[in-house]
């Protein structure tokens, strides 16, 4: 009887220490998204997707770096300390399923560090935090201020730091969570530890991708402006999102929508009085939609999420 209870007892010693080592089967995503700039500030969305296990998780932290190009700067110096306002997220942009219940943490730290880096750190905070299901999740949306014009034609190569050993006093990025409905074992998930439970969006051999530089030489706002045919609302959606043809044009308008690997969900053309009777996304997975939308011989690309 003893040696059965033993063996018992080393048996489930294995399952909950493997438990603990695999992360209970969690995988995130964190990427960025819909940057926009202005002639010395840009902004941009941090977004973390749980991809598994398929009823969530419970998330307890989030910390990430955010690199950059320091040649956009163009002698410019904004500050370094914590908050000091050069870097910062700008309030009501959490998704509010985080920031219900209280929120990450009252303290959310973002650094311009000496490493060309752009700190995000959130503490973890296990105890007020609701359980958030699988799908996406915008951390916030963050802007970053220099204090002079950004050079001129100059491409900010946004990418996110995936360990905390290069540059050295970098913030990698971790995922803190514990399975869904529990307060433990807290996991702090990172693209190195076990099952590779965090994938990041965009690395440095594969930066954000820019439709303009920053501070370009051409009338950015008249181009903008020009090209612009569509809307499309409300985004982030949880069930489906329509869109508002912006244009006085009659011709006919082609909508195509690509998911996050690039496969062609819908396409199909219409006329421009008929677009805003379409709704889309009902059957749509929780993640990222490229959602093309031409007239003539103009084309736009609206980035949607759906949570």
């Amino acid at each position: 009887m003893k040696k059965t209870t033993s063996t018992l007892k080393k048996i489930m010693l294995l399952f909950f220490l493997s438990y603990s080592l695999i992360g209970y089967g969690q995988h995130f995503i964190v990427t960025l998204d819909n940057f926009m700039s202005t002639s010395n500030t840009f902004e941009v969305d941090v977004i973390l997707i749980i991809d598994s296990p398929a009823e969530g998780v419970r998330l307890c932290g989030f910390n990430t770096g955010i690199n950059f190009n320091p040649a956009i700067l163009d002698g410019g110096t904004p500050c370094t300390t914590p908050n000091c306002g050069s870097w910062s997220m700008i309030d009501g942009s959490t998704a509010p399923e985080i920031t219900a219940n209280g929120g990450l943490n009252p303290w959310n730290m973002t650094t311009r560090n000496t490493y060309d880096q752009l700190r995000i750190v959130q503490a973890p905070k296990v105890y007020s935090l609701v359980d958030l299901v699988a799908g996406s999740y915008r951390i916030g949306r963050f802007r970053f201020t220099n204090t002079v014009p950004w050079a001129v034609d100059s491409d900010p190569e946004l990418w996110l730091q995936p360990t905390n050993t290069n540059p050295t006093g970098s913030t990698n990025t971790i995922v803190w969570s514990a399975p869904f409905g529990t307060l433990s074992p807290v996991i702090a998930a990172t693209t190195t530890t076990v099952l590779s439970s965090v994938t990041l969006g965009y690395t440095q051999g594969s930066p954000l991708p820019m439709l303009r530089l920053l501070n370009s030489s051409l009338a950015t706002e008249s181009v903008q402006a020009s090209e612009q045919i569509a809307t499309a609302f409300p985004n982030p959606f949880s069930s489906t999102f329509k869109l508002n043809l912006t244009t006085v044009s009659n011709e006919l308008v082609q909508v195509s929508v690509y998911d996050m690997l690039g496969k062609l969900i819908e396409d199909f053309k219409v006329e421009s009085n008929g677009v805003n009777s379409f709704t889309f996304g009902e059957k749509y997975a929780a993640g990222f939609y490229n959602v093309k939308v031409s007239q003539g011989d103009r084309t736009q690309v609206l980035r949607m999420i759906k949570q």
